[in-house]
């Protein structure tokens, strides 16, 4: 009884909270903290893995994890709502990194690295060069699909027949 009411509590106050949400605000927040990101991750050659809410540092990585798109995507989501070039430059340069994985046939989530950051990259700019990369990216992920028995080999390469 006791946590019915204080789950409905939480939700309530979760309404109010979400009702009183002012974007703009909320936007200049991102902008600073993505501003702090930015200046203390190389600019090159490492992308964000994961992170602590409870420290200031960050794990990084190579280009490799299916996530490596999504600090490229967070940082055209920002272009996109400020117009401010800074977030664009900031966005081409890392995914510049990812280049190669528009051929990467060694996972299924081609789509999550190139949408994230190619995609939001055509929607917001409208240069059709980014459209090959996606277009590559699908061609590469189709070589993973087996028509005969409409599996997608995943990553650990099971493929079951009936």
């Amino acid at each position: 009884m006791y946590s019915r009411l204080l789950i409905s509590g939480l939700l309530l106050c979760s309404i109010k909270s979400y009702s009183a949400l002012n974007v703009e605000t909320e936007i200049t927040f991102a902008e600073k903290q993505y501003t702090a990101l930015a200046e203390s991750i190389p600019s090159t050659g490492a992308y964000i893995s994961t992170g602590d809410p409870f420290s200031v540092q960050w794990s990084l990585t190579n280009s490799d994890p299916w996530t490596v798109g999504f600090y490229a995507g967070s940082l055209w989501m920002l272009y996109k709502h400020t117009r401010d070039e800074k977030w664009r430059n900031l966005a081409i340069a890392n995914q510049n990194g990812l280049f190669a994985r528009q051929f990467d046939t060694g996972t299924h989530d081609v789509g999550f690295v190139l949408m994230s950051s190619y995609g939001h990259a055509l929607e917001l700019t409208g240069n059709s060069s980014y459209a090959d990369f996606i277009n590559q990216g699908a061609q590469a992920l189709l070589g993973r699909f087996f028509s005969k028995y409409f599996l997608c080999s995943f990553q650990f390469s099971l493929l079951f027949t009936l």
